[in-house]
């Protein structure tokens, strides 16, 4: 008995090992979610506190990050007809740079830039760091103390979706160049903004206005309850619209989200995102049920937990379910996140795809070489400046 139990332990560990980042992505992103006590987006109060709350001086910080390992997964489920009895390995092993510089000529004006690097070890090519790529760059201006002007290259969300996010109708904002005004003491908050991007230039028969984004989203606290209203119109893409609630019902943070896709040529299509989240002490629950088109439905449901510290120590274990109701696929999720000792984070899980060949999550599965049943580990090392 004594040897089995051997075997088995050693098994587990064997394939609970790797550095495939698109898979533990997917396993592990709602770690760091799970302990957001808080998830109302309201992006321009946010900027305008971290605006006033700056120091006027030149900040300069770098981190460094390696993460290694192995998966281990079967191709098909161990109890299906068709499961051939051999397990399929990944090894990986990354790394990565980060460089920002932040600074403050005095207390209405900053700017900010951050590079970045990387390096593959294990790459069958030549070892070594990639040239540095810009990843954001903007500076700020706050304008008669009530416009906050950002202007640069720089990342925000729309939408309150933790599991689902169809509100997030900026998702490409990263990759583009915003103009952004933001107007604290216009209602509840307020963000004009339009966007342009490197393509835009290298086709100059198109008309620039054609291409470029415009956007608007204003936030709203009526009873208790925070509305929120944007919009986003690129004129070669026709109008999309959200329309956000939240309200705590019974310590219950309730939220909903409506986006609506106009066009001239077909049928308005509308989604809607309806969640909840709760904390009790160290445990955290939240759900999420999304419907992405009233015409052509299709039902998506999504729970989480997730438990900080549990028994005293730095150990945080998760769980994660997704189902689709129109075709049967989901994935099932357990994790668990250990901060071992000073910049050093271990994360192990088992992840599980079902359905058939052709269904939806079968279909997007990220898992190294479409497996269905994966157990993997990540090590990470960190450190900065």
């Amino acid at each position: 008995m004594k040897r089995y139990i051997f075997l088995l332990i050693s098994l587990v560990m064997a394939i609970f090992i790797t550095a495939q980042d698109e898979t533990l992505d997917d396993i592990f992103n709602e770690s760091s979610d799970i302990v957001i006590t808080d998830n109302q987006n309201n992006q321009t109060n946010q900027n305008v506190q971290n605006v006033v709350q700056r120091n006027v001086g030149i900040t300069i910080t770098g981190s460094i990050t390696t993460i290694g390992g192995i998966t281990a997964g079967y191709t098909y489920l161990p109890w299906d007809e068709r499961f051939v009895p051999q397990l399929d390995f990944n090894v990986g092993l990354t790394a990565s740079s980060v460089l920002s510089l932040e600074a403050h000529p005095d207390t209405y004006f900053s700017y900010y830039a951050s590079f970045g690097a990387k390096m593959d070890p294990l790459s069958s090519e030549n070892v070594q760091w990639t040239n540095f790529s810009l990843s954001s760059i903007y500076c700020e201006y706050i304008w008669l103390d009530s416009v906050f002007w950002k202007v640069g290259k720089f990342a925000f969300t729309w939408g309150q979706g933790r599991i689902f996010n169809p509100g997030n109708l900026v998702s490409d904002s990263s990759s583009n160049y915003t103009v952004m005004a933001s107007l604290p003491t216009l209602f509840s908050g307020g963000q004009i903004f339009i966007e342009l991007s490197d393509s835009q230039f290298s086709s100059p028969m198109l008309p620039l206005y054609t291409t470029t984004i415009y956007g608007a989203k204003f936030d709203f606290i009526i009873w208790n309850t925070y509305l929120g209203l944007a919009g986003r119109w690129k004129p070669s893409e026709n109008l999309q619209m959200l329309f956000s609630a939240k309200r705590t019902v019974f310590g219950f943070d309730i939220h909903a989200d409506s986006t609506i896709k106009l066009s001239s040529e077909t049928d308005p299509v509308i989604t809607m995102l309806i969640g909840f989240y709760k904390q009790w002490g160290d445990f955290h629950v939240y759900g999420e049920y999304e419907c992405t088109d009233f015409s052509n439905p299709q039902h998506d449901t999504g729970l989480a937990f997730g438990y900080n510290n549990i028994f005293g120590v730095p150990v945080d274990p998760v769980f994660k379910w997704l189902h689709r109701w129109s075709d049967g696929s989901g994935t099932i999720t357990a994790g668990i996140k250990w901060d071992a000792w000073n910049h050093v984070k271990i994360e192990s899980g088992i992840s599980l795809v079902y359905g058939n060949d052709t269904s939806s999550y079968v279909m997007n599965n990220s898992n190294p070489s479409g497996q269905r049943l994966m157990a993997a580990l990540l090590v990470t090392l960190s450190g900065g400046f």
